[in-house]
């Protein structure tokens, strides 16, 4: 049996969702794998932050993990990717790599991710507004508040086709059971590929 390690705790409510739908997705399949979560407690780098601080026990955390592959449940994170890559002896499922936007799509994630331009250059993200009320929520999310149904929805509007592309946002959009484009489930689709 395989062994999937998710690597969580930079907003730990999107990282006990992404195991949450890990889990749901193989019952849905009749897969069966073993789920290593780890949950990190990683100094915000988020906001004027572009350094990841992973720490010496982070870092032994990391590499005593046994897994087949993995994935980190935090958008943002990707563009940490090597850090995170070195410090693992297993592969990381790399959103970057496997994450297919369409051109007539928009992003909302963190202003962070757009800031970093976690996603290319040609990106075509939502309108300024849009991005800061998202990191109003991811905060809140993170701060430990109870986002009501239907928030995001009011953020998206009138939105075509919206990227759900942070994991918070992930969530929320699955609670809300919003049609959209999501790189967690799209994630998600990759681990269940290797497992069969």
């Amino acid at each position: 049996m395989k062994t999937i390690a998710i690597i969580g705790g930079m907003g730990p409510q999107a990282g006990i969702h992404a195991h949450k739908r890990v889990i749901d997705r193989l019952i849905e399949n009749g897969q069966k794998a073993n789920i290593v979560h780890i949950s990190l407690n990683i100094e915000h780098f988020f906001d004027n932050d572009k350094v990841i601080k992973l720490s010496q026990q982070h870092k032994k955390i990391l590499g005593s993990i046994q897994a087949d592959f993995g994935f980190i449940a935090c958008n943002t994170a990707h563009h940490f990717f090597k850090d995170f890559q070195n410090s693992v002896q297993f592969e990381i499922i790399n959103i970057l790599e496997i994450v297919k936007l369409p051109d007539s799509g928009k992003v909302f994630c963190s202003p962070t991710a757009k800031t970093l331009k976690l996603f290319g250059e040609k990106t075509k993200f939502a309108s300024l507004k849009q991005i800061t009320d998202i990191g109003r929520i991811i905060h809140r999310i993170n701060s430990g508040e109870i986002i009501q149904k239907g928030e995001l929805k009011s953020i998206i509007g009138k939105t075509k086709i919206p990227i759900f592309a942070c994991t918070e946002i992930s969530m929320l959009a699955f609670n809300d059971n919003l049609k959209g484009i999501d790189t967690l489930e799209q994630t998600i689709d990759e681990v269940i590929r290797r497992i069969k």
